[in-house]
């Protein structure tokens, strides 16, 4: 009977040392998966916040890009306006002195004429003085 008894103790001293293992074992597992889960956390939100950096840097050059090119726009628009209004002061300047040169060409034909005129007049009254 005392063997039996010695044998049944064995029996759940080895039981109650697998059952320790196994908890132990249960425990290690769960203070891994934590230790995975908190590396996870903190690599999600390292992701995260880079992901926003990104973000945040593609849309200042996306920005900067806008800002750039209305500048290279207005600066465009403006040579634009300046060479139209050059080409326009020339047209005018052109105009200007062909109807200039037009009142040359009338005034000297007018100074020819009436110099054409005198002589007529001086050779009428010479025609009638004779």
């Amino acid at each position: 009977a005392q063997a039996f008894a010695a044998q049944i103790r064995a029996e759940a001293q080895a039981q109650t040392r697998a059952l320790q293992e196994a908890e132990d074992l249960k425990a290690n597992i769960v203070m891994e998966a934590e230790a995975v889960k908190e590396t996870a956390e903190i690599e999600a939100r390292h992701t995260r916040e880079q992901a926003e950096d990104l973000k945040a840097k593609a849309e200042s050059e996306i920005q900067s890009l806008k800002t750039r090119t209305q500048i290279e726009c207005r600066v465009i628009k403006a040579r634009a306006e300046m060479e139209v209004r050059d080409l326009k002061a020339s047209i005018e300047a052109d105009r200007l002195a062909k109807f200039e040169y037009e009142a040359q060409e009338a005034a000297a034909k007018a100074q020819a004429a009436k110099e054409a005129e005198r002589r007529a007049q001086e050779a009428a009254q010479r025609e009638v003085a004779v």
